[in-house]
């Protein structure tokens, strides 16, 4: 068992560093879109706040010439903050309209999930296994920000936590994914997949979806945790699901993309690609986008899974970010730290690509 152990760890390690040797991490932080302003947060360890329209820089954090640790996952804009956390292990918080820091909060090993935000407080995973309460508004004299509690999986938490309510959810490579009340903190109950879950849940109808490394896609009853259905894949689900209507859209390590019906989890179209998709889809209104380590971006029909484009990037150009769409425009970043801005009809590029940590 220890061995096994052993090989997991070091498998996710080279997913984490781009696969051995001196080869540079490489992350799937996903753009975001707030008041106007598109964020990026880069594996150089820099975060970017961008004019969506043209591309052009408005600001970035630490100043030029500087860096934090990697930024794997996303940040998120909330209350006038940006939160995002990083490999150093902390939690920044910064002013949205600046790039000023505001605080910063430590935990005991590397941020790899993109942090929660609900009711002043922010919601971060670390690597250490616990799960953090921080008031951003509570700061001692020395700009760290200030802890309400903190709960402990059994291992690392590696997924975004999901808040829906009073409640909130929180998926572990322990192969559990459990739910608190943030008031009380009481645990509600906690779910074991057959697997180490990286994928963040996701929410609909009163359910809870989430894949795990047993490669299955699960179901599960918000309020009880009882299991209403899984669906087998062919190798690991590290995507987080996309909930759109009654379909539950997912990307596996077995090169598909699968849509299944919300309620029962039976499949409804399979799409192949070239290569394993960490990616989240992002769609709406008929059409997703999805991205795959085949170093392309794909335009599929909601409704029956066929391709509408599809775009290829430059070889070594892994897609391992969720795009994100805004008025008619898919913005995407690759492993080779390039952010593109396609129109999401015809996949023409509304402005040059921006290329982060140069």
């Amino acid at each position: 068992m220890k061995i096994v152990s052993f090989l997991f760890l070091i498998g996710l390690l080279a997913v984490l560093t781009g696969c051995g040797g001196s080869a540079p991490p490489v992350g799937w932080a996903k753009p975001v879109i707030s008041g106007g302003t598109l964020y990026i947060g880069s594996t150089g360890g820099r975060v970017y706040a961008l004019d969506p329209s043209t591309g052009a820089k408005k600001w970035q954090f630490p100043a030029e010439n500087k860096s934090v640790g990697v930024l794997y996952a996303s940040p998120i804009v909330a209350d006038g903050f940006v939160l995002v956390g990083s490999d150093d292990k902390q939690l920044y918080v910064l002013k949205s309209d600046s790039g000023e820091k505001v605080c910063q909060f430590g935990t005991g090993d590397a941020i790899i999930a993109t942090p929660a935000y609900a009711d002043g407080v922010i919601y971060v995973s670390s690597s250490d296994g616990m799960l953090y309460a921080v008031d951003p508004d509570q700061r001692n004299d020395k700009g760290q920000c200030g802890k309400k509690w903190e709960f402990a999986a059994k291992s690392k938490i590696w997924a975004e936590p999901l808040i829906v309510g009073d409640n909130i959810y929180i998926a572990s490579l322990d192969h559990h994914l459990y739910a608190l009340n943030r008031q009380t903190r009481a645990l509600l109950w906690d779910f074991e997949a057959g697997g180490a879950i990286a994928s963040s849940p996701r929410a609909g109808d009163g359910l809870i979806y989430f894949g795990a490394f047993d490669t299955k896609v699960y179901a599960v009853n918000a309020q009880t945790g009882q299991k209403v259905w899984e669906f087998a894949t062919g190798n690991w689900v590290w995507a987080d699901p996309l909930v759109l209507a009654d379909r539950v859209i997912v990307g596996s390590l077995d090169n598909n993309v699968y849509a299944l019906d919300a309620k029962t989890g039976a499949q409804k179209w399979v799409f192949a690609t070239g290569a394993g998709v960490r990616a989240a889809a992002t769609g709406k209104e008929g059409i997703i986008f999805v991205g795959s380590e085949d170093h392309k971006l794909y335009a599929l029909n909601v409704s029956d899974g066929t391709k509408v484009w599809d775009t290829p990037f430059d070889a070594g150009d892994r897609i391992l970010a969720s795009p994100t769409l805004i008025n008619g425009t898919v913005i995407v970043q690759n492993t080779n730290h390039k952010l593109f801005a396609l129109d999401a009809a015809n996949k023409k590029e509304k402005w040059p690509p921006f290329e982060a940590d140069k």
